[in-house]
């Protein structure tokens, strides 16, 4: 067996090359294995980039899920590195939900903390790091950005911690994506996907087929679709693991 930091290094390698299967296999590996071993440098090392990799596939929950769990395995070990990185990719997704004030803190409480370490972004991410502060500043305008952006400066690693946790559970759900359906559109989505028509569904769900109608409509505005068979579609992908 290769190891672990090497699994970690290939499953990065894997999903640069587009290799998302290969790359899910070898960091789940890694995972597991250094979960056996109680190293959690190297757990939160694979559960990051498994985020990267969720990211990547559209699953924002799972992201959020995967890096949250990073965050805390580094916060613990005091890997203050690891968390810099994490925070910025927490940041990120919190931007694809639209909440930019958070979004903005995290990369704050980020920035700081590499200041206070020493530690440089790798060359290869700034283009990156640099879209989303004009994202953010976008999404906020100037004089919320920089009052967001200082807050997050002023946060320690535990309160910066802390706070990402409570943030996403305050978090309203974005107007866009596949994230901002309701529990009732994502029924209507369901049945919609096993090719109920409106009034099956509408029975299903002891509600009108007009009102049927307006759910899918909404679904489909938030999603940019256009017929049923791209809903369906992209039902399964979301359910795939």
């Amino acid at each position: 067996m290769a190891p672990l930091l090497g699994l970690s290094t290939l499953g990065l390698a894997r999903f640069v090359e587009g290799d998302d299967a290969g790359a899910e296999a070898d960091l789940e590996e890694a995972t597991m294995v250094a979960g056996s071993l109680g190293n959690r440098r190297l757990v939160a090392l694979a559960d990051h980039h498994l985020g990267q990799l969720a990211r990547h596939r559209g699953d924002i929950g799972q992201a959020e899920d995967l890096h949250h769990e990073a965050l805390a395995h580094q916060a613990r070990g005091k890997l203050r590195p690891a968390v810099a990185e994490s925070l910025e990719a927490l940041a990120t997704l919190a931007a694809d939900h639209e909440s930019y004030g958070e979004a903005t803190r995290l990369l704050g409480a980020a920035s700081s903390l590499r200041r206070s370490i020493g530690f440089a972004r790798w060359p290869v991410d700034q283009a990156g790091y640099d879209a989303e502060l004009v994202r953010c500043r976008e999404g906020l305008g100037e004089v919320s950005f920089e009052a967001a952006w200082s807050e997050g400066e002023a946060l320690g690693v535990d309160e910066v911690v802390a706070y990402a946790s409570r943030a996403r559970g305050e978090r309203k759900r974005p107007s866009a994506g596949w994230a901002s359906l309701t529990p009732t559109e994502l029924e209507v989505v369901k049945l919609a996907a096993k090719g109920l028509t409106n009034p099956e569904i509408g029975e299903r769900m002891f509600i009108g087929r007009g009102t049927v109608k307006t759910h899918l409509a909404h679904v489909f505005a938030k999603l940019g679709l256009t017929s049923r068979a791209q809903l369906a579609a992209e039902a399964t992908r979301q359910e795939a693991p």
